[in-house]
Parts: C-alpha cells; structure tokens; sequence
C-alpha cells in the first residue's frame, strides 16, 4: 500500500470529505496507512526443515475471491547442484480448491535471494493440488486461514 497525504489537509479544509460523509472512509484509509509496514520485504520464518527453511513476507498477502497471493522465499541450507542457494517466488493459493501455483519465480547463488540470478520465470505455473499429509499442504491451510 502506498500512502500520500499530500492533499488530505487540503481536502479536510474544503470540507469535501465532511459534507459529502466520506469522513469515516477518509479516517479509515488514514489509519490504515499509518499502521502499513514498510515497503521491504520483513520475511517471516514458517517452516523449518533438514534442507531448507521457508519464510513468507505477510506485507504482499493479498486475499481475493478465495484466492491468496503473497511472495515467499525457500533459503536452502546447502547450496542445489544447479548453484541454487534460494528461491524467491510469487505464489498463488485457491483457498477452496486446495491447489497452488507458481506467478513469479527466481533462482538464487545467494541465501535470502542475494546474489546472481541464475534462473527467472514470469510464466504461471500448473496449478497443483498436494496431499493431506505433505508441508505444503499444512502450509496452504495455514495461509489460507489468515
């Protein structure tokens, strides 16, 4: 979210947001912007394993007709046979039909998506549908459920 009060004082002089009852809406967008966290990414650890841990950045979730969108970042704790030392990816989660899919991909010689970019893809994925027991699934309903 971006936020610019250049022309609320403005506005809030001319009376407009008062007298056509857009104060509220005005108030709420406000306050919504002054509890916005910073535009860099602030990755939150979900999920550690042997090989890898996965962080989410809760700053991108974007919630939508079931759908779910946010940027996550697998920081690997050796480095892939291609270099790959992380993956920063865009996902997409349908909420109701259990599936997931890839937006936006990037492949990483660097831990937390540092270093050179070995492989990028801005092509969305298939979509898949994990099992009841795998990780991504548990990590699936835990989103989906923010």
């Amino acid at each position: 979210m971006v936020c610019s009060f250049g022309k609320l004082p403005g506005i809030l002089r001319t009376g407009i947001l008062v007298n056509n009852n857009l104060f509220p809406i005005a108030a709420a967008i406000a306050l919504l912007c002054l509890a916005a966290p910073p535009a860099q990414a602030d990755w939150l650890r979900l999920r550690d394993t042997d090989q890898s841990v996965v962080y989410v950045d809760p700053t991108t979730i974007e919630k939508n007709a079931g759908t779910l969108k946010l940027w996550e970042l697998e920081d690997l704790k050796a480095s892939a046979a291609d270099g790959t030392r992380s993956r920063r990816a865009l996902r997409e989660y349908d909420c109701q039909g259990e599936r997931l899919r890839s937006l936006s991909e990037e492949r990483h010689a660097g831990q937390m998506a540092s270093g050179e970019i070995l492989s990028a893809s801005n092509r969305p994925g298939e979509w898949e549908t994990p099992a009841a027991a795998e990780p991504v699934w548990v990590k699936l309903r835990a989103l989906c459920n923010l």
